[in-house]
């Protein structure tokens, strides 16, 4: 499996790619997560599959984006490591099948 994974804020992605980030929870609903994108940053996705049974999984390519202004705060339930996790763009994931899982009958 080829996973390629946007990361950016779909509503203004030219001129504030990162204006998701001071949203509450409440007030970023599963309906913006559709249209804007969801933040789930670069660390976050790597423990997603890194957890995931019986799937060999490698990160091998991140973008980053260095010329977008970040909010001056980011809402507290981002989970972020660093400056750079948060201005990762883009994420290529190759994942294989190192077992599959038995199905009872």
């Amino acid at each position: 499996m080829f996973h390629l994974i946007h990361l950016l804020d779909h509503k203004n992605l030219i001129e504030r790619p990162f204006d998701f980030f001071v949203y509450q929870p409440k007030a970023y609903s599963k309906e913006l997560q559709s249209r804007w994108g969801n933040r789930i940053r670069r660390s976050q996705w790597k423990q997603i599959f890194s957890g995931l049974k019986h799937l060999d999984s490698k990160f091998i390519f991140e973008w980053s984006c260095k010329d977008g202004e970040l909010p001056e705060k980011i809402d507290s339930s981002i989970r972020y490591i660093d400056e750079e996790d948060l201005r990762i763009s883009h994420i290529g994931v190759v994942g294989e099948f190192t077992s599959l899982p038995r199905v009872q009958s």
